[in-house]
């Protein structure tokens, strides 16, 4: 990964956000202490501007934000920050999958939704939004090819 983060303390962080699957992720310090198996810097429980979304020179900003997280509530009494979700193209991770294709200057597909009244699976849906496939990506192409090898073996 090419974060800037490789052998930083604050990996871990970076890592339980990218993976939490959550719109906003609110935590304790002793929270956050858990996650990086290690304590806080004195700084982050006296001064708001360690918690700040300034990555320059400050690696543990880098952190979140390289996750696509940035801090929205900070409460130093409490010992409790709330990261949110901050993707360039809006929404939460539920709409990802359609602002891609906007991003990309393509026509989103349209959403399959049940009508009412009729029957459906009980998953019908619950996958949705976990899967984005770039514009222009051939999921129908031979993984040969998609891996730029000839196939001779």
């Amino acid at each position: 990964m090419a974060s800037g983060l490789e052998n930083s303390v604050y990996q871990p962080l970076h890592d339980h956000l990218l993976f939490s699957g959550s719109n906003q992720v609110s935590m304790t310090f002793a929270e956050v202490e858990v996650v990086l198996g290690r304590p806080l810097p004195a700084s982050a429980r006296k001064r708001t501007a360690w918690w700040s979304n300034n990555a320059e020179g400050h690696v543990q900003a880098l952190a979140w934000l390289s996750a696509s997280y940035r801090t929205a509530e900070l409460d130093l009494a409490a010992e409790r920050v709330t990261f949110v979700l901050d993707l360039p193209y809006g929404g939460g991770l539920m709409d990802a999958k359609q602002s891609i294709y906007r991003a990309a200057g393509a026509q989103p597909p349209l959403e399959v939704i049940p009508e009412p009244g009729v029957r459906c699976h009980p998953a019908f849906g619950s996958l949705r939004g976990t899967t984005i496939v770039m514009p222009g990506y051939d999921l129908t192409a031979p993984t040969v090819l998609l891996m730029g090898e000839t196939g001779d073996a």
